[in-house]
C-alpha cells in the first residue's frame, strides 16, 4: 500500500484485526511457509492505542486535547493514571517524536471519543475539550509523512479522507475506494500541531530493573517496586527482547547528561550494531534478543520513575 491515510473496513469475524496485526508483524522477517512473510511493514510500524490508567510524562498533547475543566495544561501534560483518550492522545504524539512511520489503529482498542464524533453528539456535546482525531488525520499525515492504517466499521468518519479503502469479507481484502460514496460526515478539517519535543534525565531512585517473562519490574530506593505488561506491545515477540530492555533501562537510568528522545534511539541503536548486546550487558547472557531503540523509548514513557521535560521552543 502507498504511504498515506488507509481505511480497513468490513464485517464482524471477517478479519480486519487479523490484517492489522498480519501488518504489525511485518516489522519482522519470517520463514517461508509461515504466512507471514508475504506481509512487509516499515520498520516504525507502531499499534497505538487507549491505555487507561497509564503513566504519562509532559507530552503535548494539546492537539487532540485542549481546555480540560480541571485547568490542567494539556501541551505539557503528565498524569499517573490517565484516561483513555489522554492515554491515546499522547501514545500517537509520543509514536510520533520517536520516528513512527506508520500508525496502526483498531477501533475495537481506541478511545472511539478521540476518533471521531457525529454532527448529532456536536449538538449535544458542545463544551468538549476533545479534537477528533479523524479532523487532524490528513493535516497528520501531510505535516508529519506518517502513514495511518485504521480499523473503522462503526462510524464512516473516516472513509471520506483516506486515501484507500480496503474491505473485508471472509479474510480477503478488496479495495473499494472508487465504488465508494463520501461524505463530510466528520466536519471541518483541523490542522494538527506537531508536540513539543522532550528531553530524557534517567529513573529517579530506580534500584533495580528485571524481565520476568513479558513483564519488566522496577525496584525503587526507598521499597517501591513497579511492574510493566508488555504483553499487549506488539513490537516486543520474544522474552529475550523484554529481559535485554531491562539491561538498557538499567545503564539509561543515570545519564551523563539529558538525551533527547530521538538521541536516545540513535545512542541505544548504534552502541547495539557497534557492540552488540556486550554494549549494555556485560557479561551476556544466551537468551537476549535484539531490541530497537524505538521500542526502549516505549518502555520508558510508561514506566515509574522515568524523569522527561520539555525542549523549550
Amino acid at each position: 500500500m502507498p504511504a498515506g491515510l488507509v481505511t480497513i473496513t468490513g464485517g464482524g469475524y471477517h478479519g480486519k484485526t487479523t490484517l492489522l496485526e498480519a501488518i504489525q508483524e511485518g516489522i519482522y522477517d519470517h520463514v517461508e511457509g509461515d504466512g507471514r512473510e508475504l506481509t512487509i511493514s516499515r520498520k516504525y510500524t507502531v499499534l497505538v492505542k487507549a491505555e487507561d490508567g497509564r503513566i504519562v510524562s509532559h507530552v503535548d498533547i494539546s492537539s487532540f486535547i485542549d481546555k480540560l475543566p480541571s485547568g490542567e495544561d494539556t501541551s505539557d501534560y503528565t498524569s499517573l493514571d490517565s484516561s483513555g483518550s489522554t492515554s491515546m492522545a499522547a501514545s500517537i504524539n509520543e509514536a510520533i517524536e520517536a520516528g513512527a512511520e506508520v500508525l496502526l489503529i483498531d477501533e475495537d482498542t481506541s478511545a472511539t471519543n478521540l476518533l471521531y464524533k457525529d454532527e448529532v453528539m456536536k449538538e449535544v456535546v458542545v463544551n468538549d475539550p476533545i479534537k477528533p482525531f479523524c479532523l487532524q488525520a490528513r493535516s497528520l499525515v501531510s505535516k508529519t509523512g506518517v502513514s495511518v492504517v485504521a480499523i473503522v466499521s462503526a462510524s464512516s468518519a473516516f472513509i471520506n479522507i483516506s486515501d484507500r479503502i480496503i474491505l473485508m469479507e471472509k479474510f480477503i481484502p478488496r479495495d473499494i475506494t472508487s465504488n465508494v460514496g463520501r461524505s463530510n460526515i466528520c466536519g471541518d478539517e483541523l490542522l494538527y500541531k506537531a508536540p513539543k519535543k522532550r528531553l530524557f534525565h534517567g529513573i529517579k531512585d530506580l534500584k533495580r530493573v528485571k524481565a520476568k517473562g513479558f513483564k519488566i519490574v522496577a525496584e525503587y530506593y526507598g521499597g517501591d517496586s513497579y511492574e510493566l505488561d508488555l504483553t499487549y506491545y506488539p513490537r516486543i515477540v520474544e522474552k529475550g527482547q523484554v529481559k535485554f530492555s531491562t539491561y538498557i533501562i538499567e545503564k539509561l537510568s543515570n545519564l551523563r547528561r539529558p538525551m533527547s528522545v530521538s538521541e536516545l534511539i540513535t545512542y541505544v541503536n548504534r552502541s547495539i550494531r557497534d557492540k552488540s548486546f556486550s554494549a549494555f550487558a556485560k557479561p551476556v547472557p544466551p537468551d537476549l534478543t535484539v531490541v530497537d531503540g524505538f521500542d526502549v523509548i516505549w518502555i520508558l514513557n510508561r514506566l515509574y520513575g522515568s524523569i522527561f521535560s520539555q525542549i523549550p521552543n
